[in-house]
């Protein structure tokens, strides 16, 4: 019995697990099989680099400029005023402008530090001894200098253009002085335009923008008007000029300015005569006819020339500061401010020398040219002499104002 009831018991339980493993068995082959998921890609690491800032501009410092200023200041004279009172402190006109020279090329020197541009001015008295000029070139405040602005006696100039040389210097004369007397030294420069030069290049102006034109010189039977006459000669057609002594015949010329364009070139600096002839050509004249005179005619002061409807009225001059222009306007504030006086006309040219030959020529101080109160164009002599200013400007006079006619 006992081996009966063992052998169910060995039945059921092979029956139970038959069963769990066929249960078991299905339960696999119906279930689904869910892939697993695919592991996520590790981002790289990244390597943190060194930020690379571009260098800071360096700041550009030009090299300095040292500038001479040789004048006849009569600094000795003034000094002994503040002293003793028995010496006389007044000062002359010429004195005065060359005072005002040095005021308008320090204002110059102030402008160009602003921007980087260092300059330094240094001012001596200029002796009227070639000796003692001499001297004076080879102390340190000259000696060391780039360029020198000197106003000496003509008679002195190739001396000092010599020493200057020596010391490769450049020396520019605000006076006049001969070209002949510097054909060897090319560190010379003439900012005052010889009267050859002016009146030459003025009749050329004058003949390009009037090619139809018949061209009259006259003058009087002054002989030095005369020879001054003859200088304008090379600017002109010389089929087409003529020249008149006589003050009648200008009648018959005044006459004919109808039938064909003239211009009669005027060479007298006499007003009354001047304006006594102006009056006559005007009465005559059957049509416009333009008059060119000298550079002496800007300080003409009985001549109502707006009652001369007959006559076009030009003149020539290197000296024409337009009192107009927004940057004249903007520089004499300045020197009012500081110096408490009216500039002249060598305060203007102190300033535009310092800023000629002191600043750096790159293309923001080509901009600067068009804003000069006065332009200079220095041109050489020959290969081996100095350099002159040949800018020449004319000027009509037109309604109470003074035209500039290149610009």
């Amino acid at each position: 019995m006992m081996r009966k009831y063992r052998t169910d018991i060995g039945f059921s339980v092979m029956k139970y697990l038959f069963c769990a493993m066929a249960f078991m068995g299905m339960s696999c082959s119906t279930q689904k099989k869910v892939p697993a998921p695919a592991p996520q890609p590790t981002p790289p690491k990244t390597v943190a680099k060194d930020t690379v800032h571009a260098p800071a501009p360096k700041e550009v410092v030009h090299k300095e400029i040292k500038i001479g200023l040789l004048l006849p200041l009569d600094i000795k004279k003034h000094l002994d005023a503040l002293t003793d009172t028995s010496v006389d402190m007044g000062m002359d006109a010429y004195t005065l402008s060359q005072l005002q020279f040095a005021e308008g090329a320090m204002l110059a020197a102030d402008s160009l530090n602003m921007t980087k541009q260092m300059v330094s001015i240094k001012i001596s008295d200029a002796p009227a001894d070639s000796f003692y000029l001499s001297n004076k070139l080879y102390k340190p405040d000259m000696l060391h200098a780039d360029v020198i602005l000197a106003s000496v006696p003509a008679a002195n100039a190739a001396t000092a253009a010599r020493i200057a040389k020596l010391h490769k210097q450049k020396i520019v004369f605000t006076q006049p002085v001969s070209t002949t007397s510097l054909t060897s030294y090319d560190n010379a420069y003439l900012a005052a335009t010889s009267t050859t030069t002016q009146c030459e290049i003025a009749a050329a102006k004058l003949a390009s923008a009037m090619p139809a034109a018949h061209f009259f010189l006259f003058t009087s039977d002054n002989k030095r008007e005369q020879d001054i006459a003859v200088l304008f000669k090379p600017g002109l057609p010389a089929s087409k000029t003529y020249s008149i002594t006589n003050k009648a015949k200008l009648d018959s010329v005044a006459k004919h300015a109808l039938r064909h364009e003239q211009v009669i070139i005027m060479v007298s600096s006499d007003e009354g005569f001047v304006s006594s002839t102006l009056n006559q050509i005007n009465a005559a004249a059957d049509g416009t006819i333009t008059i060119m005179g000298l550079p002496t005619w800007e300080n003409f002061e009985s001549i109502d020339y707006s009652l001369l409807k007959n006559l076009r009225v030009i003149y020539f001059t290197t000296g024409f500061v337009n009192s107009n222009d927004e940057h004249v306007k903007d520089f004499r504030n300045k020197y009012i401010s500081r110096y408490n006086a009216e500039p002249m006309f060598a305060a203007y040219q102190g300033f535009e020398l310092v800023m000629e030959f002191a600043a750096n020529k790159t293309d923001e101080s080509r901009k600067q040219q068009k804003k000069r109160l006065l332009p200079f164009k220095f041109t050489q002599i020959d290969s081996h002499g100095c350099f002159e200013n040949q800018y020449v400007r004319l000027i009509e006079v037109k309604n109470y104002e003074l035209i500039p006619l290149d610009e």
